[in-house]
């Protein structure tokens, strides 16, 4: 199965246009928390060498005030300072991005692992949402025309769906 990475506006013929197909399957779950890991490990071995970088600078800066040493040390220990400082802020900024990547995946996969997982349980969940839209689209409708509207109980849950609604399977529910 092909994925589409985004759909034209309607072809002559009424219909959406794919845009461009990509590869077959998405990446896994696991592959890419793999691979946020992975960067994760990187990062953070990046940020240790580049402190240690901005550690030794640091220490030369401050030599170079108390040994008088020549300007041109002292700016050099000043640059070295300066772009160890500014790679340690892109590292941190790149570390968050990473952790907000990991967070949404696993809300991703939360999410998913609470669908409905059977063709029963979609069908289920439109048909109520069906009639909650058909019992608001009435209500809407006696309004207009003046009349107040009787409160029409919720329809029943679904077979297999929390009766709050949520649209997950019921505790026990084979998926």
């Amino acid at each position: 199965m092909t994925r589409l990475s985004g759909l034209l506006p309607e072809g002559d013929d009424g219909l959406w246009l794919p845009l461009e197909l990509k590869g077959e399957e998405p990446p896994s779950f696991g592959s890419m928390a793999g691979l946020l890991e992975r960067m994760r490990d990187e990062l953070d071995q990046q940020f240790r060498n580049f402190a240690d970088i901005r550690d030794e600078a640091m220490r030369r800066q401050q030599q170079a005030q108390q040994l008088a040493l020549p300007e041109a040390e002292a700016k050099l220990a000043r640059a070295d300072l300066k772009s160890a400082v500014e790679a340690l802020s892109v590292i941190v900024r790149t570390l968050e991005k990473v952790d907000q990547l990991q967070r949404q995946l696993v809300a991703d996969q939360a999410a998913l692992d609470a669908a409905p997982q059977t063709l029963e349980a979609h069908e289920a969940l439109f048909g109520r949402l069906e009639a909650m839209i058909e019992a608001r689209v009435a209500e809407r409708l006696a309004l207009k025309a003046g009349a107040r509207p009787q409160a029409e109980p919720d329809p029943p849950p679904a077979p297999g769906l929390h009766p709050a609604g949520g649209g997950g399977l019921a505790d026990g529910e084979p998926v």
